[in-house]
């Protein structure tokens, strides 16, 4: 009997909020096993009362070498165990039957309308452009074609697919190519000076899945909240950026009653929360969204 499991990356006491809110909604329409990929072990401890309140298990990486893979979303798939993996990000809100995402060889959901020949895509390919030039054939196929945007928000595979070992090795080479990028392909001095790169993630899985076998699913199961076409009708709910709250009564609805009902200790939460989830926190004190 093949078992399934929900995938999360936890890091950083700023993202330990939204971890707790998308667990919360988790469990009110998945009953199966839920782990969390920790990368380190002061993740792991401030993780304990959600294991306990929420049935879960958590596992500490390894600390990533130079050299090698990253933590990022992707690295987690080589510490899953159970046969398959639904890949869920942290900012989400489940809320709805997620059996469509189970059993896949290797599934991913598109990034609402947006294709290879979109602005944002075509910005991104701009910035990778020609930095690699064994990567700029790739570039150039997915940049003038109709292929979906990725968004590697939500996806699910089986445990050791051949797929998740080409996007892996595609995302060393892309993230190589935009540390290369000069200061003038930056489109603000905030990401020059964090030496945030556009997307690389999002952007490996674009070109990956121009030639890798894959399901396509509906940005229902991963509804960005920026570009999502069916956001009333979606099932994931992504909260990418600092989108959290304004406009959507349904995140706060989730991080009030967190809130009220002290959920794994999220009223007694201590530690730093990122800019949008403390000044939405601020504005519902303040009563900024009463009826």
């Amino acid at each position: 009997m093949s078992t399934t499991e929900v995938a999360y990356l936890y890091f950083g006491r700023k993202m330990w909020p939204r971890m707790i809110i998308s667990l919360w909604s988790l469990r009110k329409h998945w009953n199966g096993k839920v782990c969390v990929y920790c990368r380190s072990r002061d993740d792991y401890d401030r993780l304990v009362p959600a294991c306990a309140k929420f049935d879960i298990c958590a596992t500490v990486m390894p600390p990533s070498q130079r050299g090698t893979t990253p933590h990022n979303k992707m690295a987690i798939t080589e510490w899953i165990k159970s046969e398959y993996a639904i890949c869920m990000d942290a900012d989400t809100l489940i809320e709805g039957d997620l059996s469509p995402l189970v059993g896949h060889e290797f599934a991913v959901t598109h990034h609402g309308a947006r294709t290879g020949l979109s602005i944002q895509s075509v910005r991104r390919a701009n910035f990778y452009r020609g930095m690699d030039r064994s990567l700029d054939p790739v570039i150039e196929k997915y940049g003038t074609t109709e292929s979906p945007d990725i968004n590697a928000g939500v996806f699910s595979c089986r445990n050791g697919c051949r797929q998740i070992e080409i996007i892996q090795a595609l995302l060393h080479r892309v993230v190589s190519a935009g540390r290369k990028a000069p200061p003038s392909r930056y489109t603000n001095k905030l990401t020059l000076r964090s030496g945030r790169l556009p997307s690389p993630t999002d952007f490996a899985f674009s070109l990956a899945c121009g030639w890798v076998e894959h399901t396509l699913l509906s940005d229902k199961y991963n509804c960005c909240s920026r570009h999502g076409t069916d956001w009333d009708k979606a099932v994931v709910k992504h909260f990418v950026a600092r989108s959290h709250g304004r406009g959507f009564p349904e995140y706060r609805l989730a991080l009030q009653t967190v809130l009220d009902n002290n959920v794994a200790g999220f009223a007694d939460h201590k530690g730093r929360m990122d800019l949008e989830m403390r000044n939405l926190l601020t504005r519902m004190e303040k009563g900024y969204y009463d009826a």
